[in-house]
């Protein structure tokens, strides 16, 4: 069995999770076996976004994209496995493809497996920018998302501000995937900022804490339980969250515990509470938006897409800012999607404006000033 085929299995059964209740506005779109599309009879060019699974982030992603086909009176709708499973969305790619889809917007990973579905679908003319995931040696061309390294740095500085720079001690950060690059680079990010704003306090290395939400909850307690003088515990998959929130209420915990994903309305409702110390969210409406807005200025007015990386940046989310990002995911969840444009505009504008940088600098990047949204 070839590396890439053991990852991908790997992966695959580390990470298939159930899917969480999709976005109202969005669902009708995605649902059954040959889902609804925005546009009628006489919408505009076939296109698609296609995600990894259906969680918070896949959820953000759909509605901007959804928006943004609306805005240009395209035929819109959404794909993505329920939960973590790259050999069924290769799948789904191809099937659009074939069903005669023009433009899809991809978030995938590994990269190494998409490579060639996406290069049969440029070959076939077929508009792909991808999200999240760089896939920098595909012939997409165009990739949105935020630094993966940023994500960490970002939080690290929000908890170096609650440790204080004198504080000693160490922070656990658990891993649902381990050895995946991109959930390794957050940690990375983590690092990197504390042992500069607080070189008392180490962070250990990432433990296995699993995909899967009911081990992953195990695991935490686990984890918590055998390290009862630790500062603090991080993770950065959508499971982490909601299970360390659970966690930290039950037993009472004064322990820092912080995200890089999972920014769903009831962990930011916990993050208001004070709970729950930050979540780092991706900004999905931000590349979701932007990315099928590139899609459809090249198949409506023949703009080819900028070559590279565009940077969508981070959004800290903190009790200080928790209901402005409640409110905009309840507007969106009610089908208000032009909330989310008033919401994030200024990001969706800085996106597609700025100078596009190396695809394969999106997970290493290292500015100490991440860029921020909304």
């Amino acid at each position: 069995m070839s590396r890439r085929r053991k990852r991908v299995l790997g992966i695959t059964a580390a990470c298939a999770i159930a899917a969480a209740a999709t976005l109202a506005a969005v669902a009708t779109s995605a649902s059954g076996k040959s889902p609804a599309r925005a546009g009628g009879p006489t919408a505009g060019p076939k296109v698609a976004l296609i995600t990894l699974y259906r969680e918070p982030l896949a959820q953000q992603m759909a509605a901007g994209a959804k928006l943004a086909a609306q805005q240009y009176g395209a035929d819109f709708h959404w794909q993505g496995p329920p939960g973590l499973n790259p050999p069924a969305e290769v799948k789904m790619l191809q099937d659009e493809v074939a069903a005669g889809t023009k433009g899809i917007v991809l978030m995938q990973y590994p990269p190494d497996l998409f490579n060639a579905p996406i290069k049969q679908a440029t070959d076939q003319g077929v508009a792909v920018v991808t999200i999240d995931v760089a896939a920098p040696d595909s012939t997409s061309g165009t990739h949105i998302g935020p630094g993966k390294t940023e994500l960490g740095i970002a939080e690290g500085q929000y908890l170096a501000k609650l440790l204080g720079k004198k504080a000693k001690g160490y922070i656990v950060p658990g891993i649902c995937v381990p050895g995946l690059d991109v959930l390794v680079a957050p940690f990375v990010g983590v690092r990197t900022v504390l042992k500069t704003l607080v070189p008392g306090v180490t962070v250990r290395r990432e433990l296995n804490v699993t995909g899967d939400p009911a081990t992953n909850f195990t695991a935490w307690q686990r984890i918590i339980s055998q390290n009862r003088r630790a500062l603090g515990f991080i993770g950065n998959c959508d499971q982490d969250a909601p299970n360390l929130v659970k966690i930290k209420q039950t037993t009472k915990g004064k322990f820092l515990i912080a995200d890089t994903s999972g920014d769903g309305i009831p962990v930011l409702r916990a993050v208001k509470a004070g709970t729950m110390n930050v979540v780092i969210g991706q900004a999905g409406f931000v590349s979701g938006y932007s990315a099928m807005k590139l899609v459809l200025e090249k198949l409506i007015n023949k703009k080819e897409p900028p070559k590279g990386w565009l940077d969508s940046g981070i959004e800290t989310i903190t009790p200080a800012n928790a209901d402005a990002a409640i409110k905009v995911r309840q507007q969106l969840a009610a089908g208000n999607l032009k909330a989310g444009y008033a919401y994030y505009r200024r990001a969706i504008l800085r996106t597609l404006s700025q100078k596009p940088k190396a695809e394969s600098t999106a997970n290493s990047q290292a500015n100490l000033r991440p860029l921020v949204t909304p």
